[in-house]
């Protein structure tokens, strides 16, 4: 298996690497909207009380299955976590995210996961067949497939089975955005697939059968531009991949501009901070040109 896809399916499934202190605290702005909060306290590792936000929330909007789709992926941080796949330095080498998580996956976490992803798709099927441009449920199913995704290539160390996931979120990010073109969040999955692509050989690209990507480099930009600028509840997340992807251009300035916002946003995220002022010493280093 290329090496790069695996770091990038790793750097796809860990949207909390950007907040692994145990003591992190999201600065960000709930706006009394409670799956804002949950998500705001999953980016704190706050994973009991993101889970009890959802819960509260699915208990008077039972058959919404956002919320569902947030509780799997919450089960998928918490076990990237423990495994050590959420701590800054985790990407910095090609060979720990080869490894991926080396601890035994935990078998509760697993099962409650298992069950948050079919009440998703159960609520979101139901949904869509009702209405086919229901944008939670079109968002929930492009989250679930991610977790799916990233739980089978990291956790289980199964990388073709998670091919397909691929190839599900981009069609729910696809029809979401076709039916909602200010779903912004969509343009994260969206995005990552154009530039994953467009760094895959042929043979590859024809397995995964994506259609309507153009895997360009350009695209994939862009559309991550898009949900890092005007985002929901995904936009720290697209902030940092579209800057792990501006290092890997060599635009270390983009990169360090993009630190520095979510360092401003997340002062309590050590995370963010450590990666940003390393960067701003590294940069410091490197003569100027006249």
């Amino acid at each position: 298996m290329k090496p790069f896809l695996i770091v990038f399916l790793a750097v796809s499934g860990v949207p909390l690497i950007a907040a692994s202190s145990d003591n992190a605290v999201s600065d960000a702005v709930s706006d009394n909207d409670p799956l804002q909060s949950a998500v705001n306290d999953l980016y704190a590792s706050r994973f009991e009380a993101s889970r009890q936000t959802l819960s509260d929330f699915s208990a008077n909007h039972p058959q919404d299955p956002l919320p569902y789709a947030m509780k799997a992926a919450s089960y998928l941080f918490a076990e990237l976590d423990r495994g050590g796949a959420l701590k800054g330095n985790f990407l910095s080498d090609n060979r720990n995210v080869q490894r991926g998580v080396e601890v035994q996956p935990d078998e509760r976490g697993a099962a409650a996961m298992d069950a948050a992803v079919i009440q998703t798709r159960k609520f979101a099927r139901v949904r869509l067949l009702k209405q086919p441009d229901d944008r939670n449920a079109l968002l929930a199913m492009c989250i679930v497939a991610g977790v799916q995704r990233d739980y089978l290539a990291l956790v289980e160390h199964k990388m073709r089975e998670s091919y397909s996931f691929i190839r599900e979120s981009n069609v729910y990010a696809k029809r979401l955005l076709k039916s909602d073109p200010t779903a912004y969040d969509a343009y994260l999955t969206k995005g990552f697939t154009e530039y994953l692509v467009a760094n895959l050989p042929f043979y590859l690209r024809w397995m995964m059968s994506l259609d309507e990507v153009t895997g360009t480099r350009e695209q994939g930009l862009s559309d991550l531009q898009i949900a890092a600028q005007s985002g929901q509840y995904l936009k720290p997340f697209a902030q940092l991949l579209l800057a792990m992807f501006y290092l890997r251009e060599k635009k270390d300035d983009k990169t360090e501009e993009l630190l520095a916002q979510l360092t401003e946003q997340y002062p309590t995220n050590k995370t963010f901070r450590a990666e940003f002022e390393k960067l701003r010493a590294k940069r410091s280093t490197i003569p100027r040109t006249e």
